[in-house]
């Protein structure tokens, strides 16, 4: 709009009209100038930005548009968040990506490793299983047993274009997550214990450890923070060397491990005529963290799985026993397990 029809409008406007107007001009004047000089400091656009950082940005909104539709994000909000706080922690680097994992929600977590990670990342992944059973004598009878079934997935990956060569080594990094899906127990308290001598048990209830019976971590239930909660559920960091024959494992710390609450219980209540109310006892029979039940699986600290390679595909399948003896009999340790990995596509 010119001055001369600005003139022509009612006066409590035509100081906006003015201002808007020769802000326009100046601003076209700026933008001319801009232009025809090279911009100082350019700052790289984050959706444009060839690399690792282009392709999260990409892929954020991306997912989204996804959340918004697929019936897996029930939670609309959580997913919203869950995105953004992947996305900020992808950015920082795939270190940095790798460690938020735990706390995003499985399709989320699923959608980034296959279409974000597995272009920078290769990764080989699979099911660990596997029981574990103590039994404890005195004398020559069993006085307690326990047997755990355990599953998780284990997940190992390396970063591409490292110039990392299989005949001396390439380095990997990942972790073990799952939960115990089976507890059997058994006890003869009596032989260690001295019966009653006037009162009579009128109840005896043995309580195994509170887990969960579906294998989670496969499954993709909840997220992998969520899980730590449940008594039976462990999180363990681990490295690795992968060579062109074979692949050794290293231990790291646990994030999570099995929580005080997962123990088995016996409770006793007795009655004894010489007293009105009846008495009530309680043993708590321990159980080994996770991490020590899979990490003495093997006598090697270190252990190493031969690999094989089939075209472009990485394949670990090992199944394994152990057997150990301790205060001359007293206690027996066994254990059975079975690793399967092989190259995510």
């Amino acid at each position: 709009m010119s001055l001369l029809l600005a003139a022509a409008q009612p006066w409590a406007t035509l100081g906006t009209i003015i201002k808007t107007e020769v802000v326009s001009r100046l601003t076209a004047e700026y933008t001319a100038r801009a232009a025809a000089q090279p911009p100082r400091n350019p700052q790289p656009n984050p959706e444009t930005e060839f690399g690792w950082r282009g392709d999260v940005a990409r892929q954020v909104r991306r997912l989204r548009t996804l959340t918004e539709d697929d019936p897996r994000f029930e939670d609309k909000k959580e997913a919203a968040k869950n995105t953004v706080d992947l996305s900020q922690k992808a950015v920082e680097g795939i270190e940095s990506f790798t460690r938020a994992l735990p706390s995003i929600v499985d399709p989320i977590r699923q959608y980034m490793m296959k279409d974000l990670f597995r272009g920078y990342c290769v990764a080989i992944s699979g099911p660990i299983k596997g029981t574990y059973e103590e039994t404890h004598r005195a004398g020559n009878q069993i006085w307690w047993r326990t047997k755990l079934t355990i599953a998780g997935k284990m997940t190992l990956y390396y970063e591409k274009g490292k110039g990392y060569s299989a005949k001396t080594g390439i380095p990997m990094k990942g972790w073990i997550e799952g939960n115990v899906t089976s507890v059997e127990f058994d006890e003869n308290i009596f032989l260690i214990e001295e019966k009653p001598v006037t009162g009579t048990v009128v109840l005896r209830k043995k309580v195994p450890a509170p887990h969960m019976k579906t294998d989670l971590a496969n499954k993709g239930t909840g997220t992998a923070l969520i899980r730590a909660s449940l008594p039976g559920a462990y999180y363990i960091d681990y490295t690795a060397m992968m060579t062109d024959k074979d692949l050794t494992l290293k231990q790291g710390d646990a994030k999570f491990d099995f929580t005080s609450q997962f123990k088995n219980r016996l409770i006793m209540v007795g009655a004894d005529k010489a007293l009105p109310i009846p008495i009530v006892k309680s043993f708590d029979f321990p159980i080994q963290p996770a991490k020590f039940v899979i990490g003495r699986s093997q006598e090697e600290k270190d252990p190493t799985f031969p690999i094989v390679v089939e075209k472009d595909k990485i394949k670990v399948e090992e199944t394994w026993s152990r057997n150990a003896s301790l205060r001359n009999g007293e206690a027996t340790v066994n254990w059975n397990f079975s690793l399967k990995l092989e190259t995510e596509r």
